[in-house]
């Protein structure tokens, strides 16, 4: 990590990969420039490695890294470390733990060299497998030189395996001229495209040319007789040789050894780090000479101005190398680059992907710096960067090279109100104003003069949050104590007190100033919510958060800006708002719209009209559309994940500069690009039941499947190759057609549990970005049996029995159905007949009955009233005709049945008058449902024969009708003894109406009442 600002004049004409890293140490005191660090990723022992100690590195053809280490050989996806080590008991597993060499042939085979022997790694069964037997021969290197030609670097001399015969020979054998050279100790090897061999021995460089079996000892002139120890070409053909005792110095010459340059000691004069070498040569993809060393770092060789760039371990800045001593380098095929240390395990970094820098102090300066909690910077015409932070006020001149810094100490006199500097300005006059926590300061450089504004001036001593110039060319000062505005014309200042539109306003606390296109002046409060000011029209607005009224989001206004749209962005602790002045509508982001964290401030907008925010978690990018925010982390090079909770600052040249709370963030967000959306993607492990499952091939190449039936709890995991940021990687898959849409997450593992037998593909794919998923996706075939008794074969068979054995009991039931229903009719029919015979006799009774009370009366009558008797005497003959002609049929109509019963209450009342009230209520509707005949006068006669009857205490019988029943109720006055009751007649009623009506006759009895209900039908 780290880098100076891109504003800087001679900055832009650099290559990002050479930015550099300016220590915050000025006292008037000129210090050079130290490079910047890129952003190292580390993978150490308390991330899996078996050892910290790393000597060899390659990368397979899935996109692991295999990392060989003194205790172990490791295999890194991104996410974590797998080890193999060796085991007494295993005859595959390593020989032994000190891995000496890797290498992915160009057929993909993984290559590791031990000490006794070369071995290949076989994925299907994860065995090591001996290739040839190397005892005591201490392969140093192993690289390809060829199709199916290893060329091994050894103790013993220099030594070709040949995968396809499995054959291991010695060079020595087959050389023609010098072959003793070839047997002398081999420190480095290096294969030209020629495929001559360059080798690095302790008698000095010797080149081997193995189609013409020649062997050359090269005259060195400079260091002749000395032992080399390192060597590569780079892409201008020029040829670095490390020689020395311990390869502490460099040697460069041309490709036929006609000039030379010695570069003695330049690692130990520069850094003072005793017994330092070179420990590896890397040339990278676009031609980048790498220099790996054991106490400096890195080093990357600048050609233009042919200078080293180290990067060093910084224990201030934790992205930075954890270690300077470096034993391998290593670029996979996404441009990373990875580095072997010896004692802190392996790094990596993307020189090519390198968006953030930063300005901290640098730990090998010996004067004390000022502290990293970065508040403000601003920048001045000729580019000179100010930069404000918690212990005072810097300054880098770029003219000179040199920094320069104001801050109080004991013995010096005051050099501004506070060391605390909050907000800093550079104004059209050159002047810097700073605005500190207990004052306002204003520096004029071409004067180096300091001014103290005070109580003289109209100014408090407080607490300055924020400067802004507007297009007036006036100062506006935010501060605890209220607005303030200077005016360079009077050389006055003045607060709002007499303008009357702000005047309400002029003394809250501001926290954040911002003039619009549209020349409006934005206030942030503290608490106070967002104030509007336009000094054209004169008017003032005023927002804040309340009960009512939810559509603000907070009332401390911490950082506010304009978009490309004319909306008016604003950051609070509770999220980001955007401001629509045409509609005057405010939309809120907060971590339910993606943003992650509430706590939001230094707004800043870039030429594609993004927005970024630094926040207490971060820095956050939402997209010119407002629909996906992109969050960075440490991992992506960010010094903090904590920003300052004011401003962010843009430099002449476009550059954006947050400060945090260790050091400046510098970027230029134009730089940023959305990264490849889709990853390679594989299935890396397979269980089932959570065991690992046997397969005869690696998880990675699975392409189909086949379980047994109970086999369908199983876990697949994937792994997306992406070394930028593993822990952002987003899967999609589904099993089809078990799952009816794509299932997206960051979660690896997929689990599927009582998956029913059937074919199925598995479509799985990774992206970087959740929002474009163009890419192709993967698939794998599934096959999952069936228990036999589930399978089609059974169950047609089984279902070609129940069908016949179902067919055989219908016909079974059929007969016996018949048979019961011939003998259920008879049943019926006879039940029936009973019934029938049963009420018949009921009737034949109740004639007798009625006859004789009826006889008795009309004797009476005859005595008493002979009108009376003759008119009772036809109502009896109504009666009995009634009888006789309904006698004929089954049912008859209610109207009939009601006629029949008013006229025998007429009859029943000639002999009780008052005692006996029989009331009729039924609806005209329901006079022509059916009803069995005589049943109406068969209730009136079992009421009247069961009750008393007397005209003090009337017998009453309503007649009245009620969801489809006719319901006939009389009040009870129960006579002691009734001597011609046989206590059948209802219950034959309700057996004859079994067989008219599904409906029952229901008999209810109460206290007070008596009811029947007979069905109508």
């Amino acid at each position: 990590m780290g880098g100076y600002l891109s504003a800087i004049t001679p900055w832009k004409n650099i290559n990002n990969r050479y930015r550099l890293l300016f220590p915050l140490l000025f006292l008037f005191i000129n210090t050079h420039a130290q490079p910047a660090s890129y952003n190292f990723t580390h993978i150490t022992t308390s991330d899996g490695l078996s050892n910290s100690v790393v000597r060899a590195l390659t990368q397979d053809k899935y996109g692991y890294i295999w990392i060989g280490t003194l205790n172990g050989l490791c295999r890194y996806n991104g996410y974590t470390v797998e080890t193999f080590v060796h085991q007494e008991k295993e005859p595959y597993s390593l020989p032994d733990n000190f891995v000496q060499g890797l290498l992915c042939d160009g057929d993909k085979n993984i290559w590791v060299s031990f000490q006794n022997g070369l071995y290949r790694f076989d994925y299907p069964t994860s065995h090591f497998i001996l290739q040839a037997a190397t005892k005591g021969i201490q392969i140093r290197k192993i690289m390809e030189t060829g199709h199916d030609t290893i060329v091994c670097a050894a103790a013993k001399g220099i030594a070709f395996f040949h995968p396809s015969t499995g054959s291991f020979t010695y060079a020595s054998a087959d050389a023609v001229e010098n072959a003793a050279l070839l047997k002398r100790p081999v420190n480095d090897i290096f294969a030209a495209k020629n495929e001559w061999l360059y080798l690095a021995t302790d008698t000095g460089l010797v080149i081997y040319q193995p189609l013409k079996k020649k062997v050359t000892l090269i005259d060195l002139k400079p260091i002749r007789g000395q032992r080399t120890d390192k060597v590569t070409i780079d892409s201008h053909g020029t040829i670095w040789i490390s020689y020395g005792g311990n390869g502490e110095s460099i040697l460069k010459t041309d490709p036929l050894f006609t000039k030379f340059e010695l570069l003695p000691n330049f690692l130990l004069a520069e850094t003072n780090v005793p017994n330092n070498h070179v420990s590896y040569f890397f040339n990278d993809s676009h031609n980048r000479l790498w220099i790996g060393t054991s106490g400096t770092g890195l080093c990357l060789y600048d050609t233009s101005n042919n200078k080293f760039i180290r990067f060093g371990k910084n224990p201030l800045q934790p992205s930075s190398i954890s270690s300077s001593n470096l034993n391998s380098i290593y670029q996979d095929k996404q441009g990373f680059i990875w580095l072997g240390t010896e004692g802190y395990g392996v790094n990596y970094f993307h020189p090519d992907d390198n968006l953030f820098h930063s300005i901290l102090p640098d730990y090998n300066q010996q004067l004390n710096f000022p502290d990293n909690w970065a508040r403000a910077v601003t920048q001045d015409n000729k580019g000179d960067l100010w930069l404000g932070n918690v212990s005072g006020l810097s300054v880098y001149k770029t003219s000179l090279g040199s920094f320069r810094y104001w801050r109080n100490e004991n013995d010096r006199p005051t050099q501004l109100y506070s060391n605390s500097v909050r907000c800093l300005l550079h104004d059209d006059h050159d002047c810097i104003w700073i605005g500190t926590a207990q004052g306002l300061n204003r520096y004029n450089p071409a004067k180096d003069h300091m001014d103290f504004f005070g109580v003289k001036d109209s100014m408090p001593y407080s607490f300055f949050w924020a400067l802004i110039q507007d297009h007036e060319k006036n100062i506006w000062i935010g501060s605890r104590e209220g607005l303030f505005q200077y005016n360079y014309t009077t050389n006055t200042f003045r607060n709002f007190e007499q303008v009357a539109a702000m005047a309400t306003y002029c003394h809250y606390n501001f926290l954040s100033l911002f003039e619009d296109s549209h020349k409006r002046m934005w206030m942030g409060t503290y608490k106070n919510g967002l104030i509007m000011y336009d000094p054209q029209s004169g008017i003032a607005k005023h927002w804040m958060k309340n009960e009512s009224d939810s559509s603000f989001i907070n009332n401390n206004i911490r950082s506010i800006t304009e978009d490309k749209n004319g909306f008016i962005w604003v950051a609070s602790n509770e999220g980001i708002t955007s401001y629509d002045p045409a509609t005057e509508k405010f939309k809120n982001y907060r971590e339910d719209e993606g943003l992650k964290t509430v706590n939001a401030s230094e707004l800043m907008v870039d030429e594609k009209n993004r927005l970024w925010i630094g926040t207490g978690k971060g820095l956050f990018m939402l997209d010119s559309s407002r629909h996906s925010f992109r969050s960075f982390s440490l991992k992506d090079g960010l010094p903090s994940l904590e920003f300052n909770e004011q401003v962010a600052f843009k430099t002449l040249s476009g550059d954006f500069v947050y400060p945090s709370l260790k050091g400046f963030l510098v970027f230029s967000p134009l730089d940023y690009k959305e990264r490849k959306p889709d990853v390679d993607v594989y299935i890396s492990a397979f269980k089932v039941f959570n065991q690992d499952y046997t397969i005869s091939t690696n998880p990675e190449e699975l392409k189909a499947l086949r379980l047994k039936y109970d086999e369908n709890f199983f876990t697949l995991e994937l792994t997306g190759f992406n070394y930028h940021n593993p822990q952002e990687i987003w899967y999609a898959y589904k099993l089809e057609p078990f799952n009816k849409e794509w299932i997206y997450t960051k979660e690896r593992q997929i689990n599927y549990t009582n998956v029913p037998g059937g074919d199925y593909v598995f479509h799985f794919k990774a992206s970087a970005d959740n929002t474009n998923w163009n890419g192709s996706d993967n698939t794998m075939s599934i096959h999952i049996g069936t228990v036999f008794y589930k399978t089609k074969w059974f169950w047609a068979l089984a279902g070609l029995l129940i069908a016949a054995m179902l067919y055989a009991i219908y016909r079974y039931r059929i007969a016996q159905k018949e048979r019961i229903y011939s003998l259920q009719n008879k049943s019926q029919a006879l039940e029936k007949e009973k019934a029938i015979v049963q009420y018949e006799s009921l009737k034949q009774q109740l004639n007798p009955h009625f006859l004789f009370n009826s006889l008795t009366s009309l004797r009476s009558l005859i005595r008493i009233d002979k009108q009376n008797a003759a008119d009772f005497l036809d109502k009896m003959s109504l009666n009995y005709r009634y009888i006789l002609k309904s006698s004929e049929h089954e049912l008859v109509p209610l109207k009939d049945e009601l006629e029949f019963a008013r006229g025998y209450c007429d009859m029943q009342q000639t002999r009780f008058g008052e005692g006996l009230q029989v009331n009729i209520m039924v609806p005209e509707e329901s006079l022509y449902k059916k009803i069995v005949p005589v049943t109406i006068q068969n209730l009136i006669e079992n009421a009247i024969k069961h009750n008393l009857i007397d005209s003090d205490t009337p017998l009453i019988i309503e007649i009245t009708e009620q969801d489809n029943y006719l319901v006939v109720s009389n009040n009870l006055q129960v006579k002691d003894f009734v001597d011609t009751s046989n206590k059948y007649g209802l219950k034959h009623l309700q057996f004859l109406y079994l067989h008219l009506d599904s409906r029952p006759v229901l008999i209810t009895k109460d206290e007070k009442y008596f009811t029947v209900k007979i069905p109508l039908i």
